[in-house]
């Protein structure tokens, strides 16, 4: 019998980009909220590290420049990883793409902090 999550996280290591719909899509949703008086934010999302390859670590950093260029053109705020600080280890890890409890409680506890500034 095969290794199903083996498969899955080798299927998940390959390459990811934005289609160019998605980044309008986003631009126009961004300007409809700016414009009803709504400053959205984008909070970075994360996926297990055991997926992370050559490729996806590159399309991330693709999309964090791009996200990072759309927020200072005034499109709101962008939370990344890193300023996230959640200190997600493999015991926070359900699967390739949920958390466990332990990793829900961090990352609540995060989204919470973020959403009680002004």
């Amino acid at each position: 019998m095969p290794d199903l999550a083996a498969a899955a996280a080798a299927k998940a290591r390959g390459a990811l980009s934005p289609a160019p719909a998605e980044w309008k899509a986003m631009d126009k949703f961004s300007r409809h909220l700016t414009a009803a008086g709504v400053r959205p934010w984008v909070f970075e999302g994360d996926v297990n590290p055991a997926i992370y390859s050559a490729e996806r670590t590159q399309a991330k950093e693709a999309t964090r420049e791009k996200l990072s260029a759309f927020v200072a053109a005034g499109h709101g705020r962008y939370v990344s990883l890193a300023e996230q600080a959640l200190d997600l280890g493999p015991e926070d890890w359900l699967d390739m793409t949920h958390l466990t409890p332990s990793g829900n409680d961090k990352l609540t506890r995060r989204l919470a902090q973020e959403l009680a500034q002004p």
